[in-house]
């Protein structure tokens, strides 16, 4: 059974000659259809993860721009180094970092 679909405005005959087409598997492709019953996010960037929420970000958003590195902020929180890392590493993730930091030049 061909199973027929539309994506981008092309017709296609089967979800495998779409999934081609995209460059995405079959599976993707039935995924995608399964989910959300359209297929208007395929090959679209991946959604941003939230910013985190932790207790301690905060005062790693405070913190941050100040000019403090990690070791330091730990040690004003009373954390091990590596909850504001897995903090920092979510606002990266975010978009957060990039958006406090903007890049300079091209």
């Amino acid at each position: 059974m061909a199973n027929p679909c539309e994506w981008n405005g092309t017709r296609y005959r089967s979800q495998v000659e779409l999934a081609r087409a995209a460059g995405k598997s079959p599976a993707t492709v039935a995924w995608h259809l399964a989910m959300y019953g359209h297929l208007d996010r395929l090959g679209a960037p991946p959604a941003r993860k939230p910013a985190p929420s932790s207790e301690h970000a905060a005062a790693v958003r405070l913190l941050l721009p100040e000019g403090f590195g990690v070791e330091d902020i730990a040690r004003r929180l009373e954390v091990p180094a590596n909850v504001v890392r897995a903090v920092i590493s979510g606002m990266r993730a975010s978009g957060e970092i990039d958006a406090m930091f903007p890049r300079k030049g091209g």
